[in-house]
């Protein structure tokens, strides 16, 4: 995980001029493996992620509250039968644990999803969102570099207009 003071990315992204101290927040990246049990090393009041990041901090949003979490393509799985085809978790324990799908009602942070078409997480990521009353959006896009550029700025404005 990549953590920074926002203000200083914020200012640079979303509100050039107008952003004195916005708050701090994380970036969460999932690397090769799903962070779960995630201790950030730096206080923080909002978090991002993409693809096991977004699945990172949407777990992290089902344990405390955030002034906002931006997920974009949240790798989800529905069912555990989805999940270990990936092998991403030590044992369905742990997937129960911590998937968001399974703690929708903990979500109390306003929340912000962005999730392509054409992206294999696209209904569970729909699904989510409809559930938590996430703002954000659904349009044309893969599960790619090009679609979450796409999306980035409409991510950090969500944030921060909540920091």
């Amino acid at each position: 995980m990549l953590a920074c003071r926002c203000h200083t990315l914020l200012a640079a992204s979303v509100c050039p001029g107008s952003c004195t101290d916005a708050g701090s927040g994380a970036v969460v990246n999932g690397g090769e493996d799903y962070w779960v049990n995630l201790t950030p090393p730096v206080p923080f009041d909002a978090a991002l992620g993409v693809s096991m990041g977004g699945f990172g901090v949407l777990d992290i949003a089902s344990q405390r509250s955030l002034k906002a979490v931006a997920a974009i393509s949240p790798a989800l799985f529905p069912t555990w039968e989805d999940a270990e085809q990936i092998n991403g978790f030590a044992s369905r324990e742990v997937w129960e644990a911590h998937e968001p799908l399974r703690h929708l009602a903990t979500i109390r942070s306003p929340v912000g999803v962005w999730c392509g078409q054409e992206d294999p997480f696209h209904d569970p990521a729909r699904e989510l969102a409809r559930a938590v009353g996430a703002q954000g959006s659904f349009d044309h896009g893969a599960h790619d570099g090009g679609y979450w550029r796409r999306v980035l700025p409409e991510a950090l404005r969500f944030i921060g207009s909540r920091l």
